[in-house]
């Protein structure tokens, strides 16, 4: 069965560009499963950041420079197993599961330094596994790729953590 991929074309034409140069750069020395663990791990450091920094209006800062981070790995490591002529069936699904994941430590995160209440981040995570739920029924079931939110839910965060450090220094 062919998928479907739905794409947002203004972004796509910008980060593929962004992203296929990091990969032709690094190929050679980071394996593509090690990318994906770059990803996660960025996406854990952010979690820590927002955890045990909150208060400090730097943590904001650190937490954008994470989610940068994870931007780049999470976006290069498909390039870089296609540069490499590796062809995984389960890479795909390693990689969603790294997303899911990934999602997961930035709402949990970032709502948990904003409220400091484990039922609101309880709900919000109940509410992102929902939505990769939807995203997963969808691929497997009616082959549909949705490669719209992560670059502007990325972009959404990052907005979202220099508010809170324009709004701590005013």
């Amino acid at each position: 069965m062919e998928r479907l991929e739905v794409i947002n074309p203004f972004i796509n034409k910008k980060e593929e560009k962004f992203l296929k140069n990091i990969a032709e750069r690094t190929y050679k020395f980071i394996h593509p499963d090690v990318a994906t663990l770059f990803a996660v791990m960025s996406s854990l450091v952010s979690f820590v950041l927002y955890v045990y920094l909150n208060g400090n209006p730097i943590s904001y800062f650190l937490c954008s420079l994470a989610v940068i981070a994870h931007y780049v790995f999470d976006g290069i490591d498909g390039k870089i197993a296609k540069l490499r002529c590796m062809s995984r069936k389960n890479g795909y699904f390693i990689d969603k599961i790294s997303d899911y994941i990934s999602s997961c430590f930035f709402v949990a995160g970032f709502f948990y330094a904003l409220t400091r209440n484990v039922f609101t981040v309880g709900f919000l995570l109940v509410l992102t596994s929902v939505v990769h739920a939807i995203y997963l029924h969808y691929y497997l079931k009616r082959g549909v790729n949705v490669k719209i939110g992560g670059t502007e839910s990325r972009i959404v965060l990052i907005a979202l953590n220099m508010y809170m450090l324009a709004k701590s220094y005013l």
